[in-house]
């Protein structure tokens, strides 16, 4: 006799993952002068799924490396993000999703050259935009997770040097269902 899987399922999961970011200048000129590249960062959170909407917050790290006036800069943002997104199934193990995500920065790094230094967030407006992706589930407990954000709001509230700048990253996480 076949002995059935009673357990319920918990509908919290862990997301842990690399960002690719970096950031959008409005100015054409800065933005040929800058030469910005993307940066990696990390991803980490945990989030809730209510039939097809799913709910979560996470540690996100964005950023950019930019040279600008012949100096190399590393530039991190560190948020607090919270984000609600609708899914959808394509197929049975493959489901695509948007929806929106907001975060606060709560911390800033800035490596010029080979010195470092945590910069006070003071001046970094709450960064929103939208999310749009895809989740495939390889077992019933773990699955992959691709990407794309766009943030919608400037990052600084003001600034001389980066005017006008939005963050966008493309996320790659490992999702583990409880």
């Amino acid at each position: 006799m076949k002995k059935k899987d009673v357990r319920k399922d918990n509908p919290l999961s862990i997301i842990g993952g690399m960002n690719f970011s970096d950031i959008r200048i409005k100015d054409d000129d800065l933005r040929e002068e800058a030469d910005i590249k993307m940066k990696t960062g990390f991803k980490i959170g945990i989030e809730s799924r209510f039939g097809p909407f799913i709910a979560g917050m996470a540690f996100d790290q964005r950023g950019a490396r930019y040279e600008i006036w012949n100096l190399d800069v590393h530039d991190t943002y560190n948020y607090f993000s919270f984000y609600g997104l609708v899914s959808c199934p394509v197929m049975k193990r493959l489901r695509i999703f948007s929806g929106v995500e907001a975060g606060d920065c709560i911390g800033r790094r800035v490596k010029i050259e080979d010195e470092s230094e945590n910069v006070p967030s003071v001046n970094i407006n709450w960064d929103y935009g939208l999310r749009a992706g895809a989740d495939v589930m390889i077992f019933k407990t773990v699955g992959l997770r691709t990407s794309y954000y766009h943030g919608l709001n400037y990052i600084f509230d003001y600034t001389d040097i980066l005017t006008n700048c939005k963050n966008r990253s493309i996320e790659l996480s490992l999702i583990y269902k409880l």
